[in-house]
């Protein structure tokens, strides 16, 4: 990925246009989660696996006109 979206109308954008896909949001989220979560405290726990797997899932729905 690029650039990461600054905003969910940005992020919006680049998924309907095919610049960003929903795994890659979901991942680099999750990596700016675990690079800053201890001085922000903002996450008790995080779930990878599942997060990325709901994305996948939002990506082939998309893909399939869902």
């Amino acid at each position: 990925m690029e650039s990461y979206p600054l905003t969910i109308k940005d992020a919006a954008e680049g998924l309907r246009a095919g610049t960003l896909t929903a795994v890659e949001l979901t991942a680099e989220s999750l990596r700016r989660i675990a690079a800053t979560n201890d001085s922000l405290g903002a996450f008790v726990m995080w779930m990878e696996e599942p997060a990325l797997a709901a994305a996948a899932q939002a990506d082939a729905d998309f893909a399939a006109g869902v």
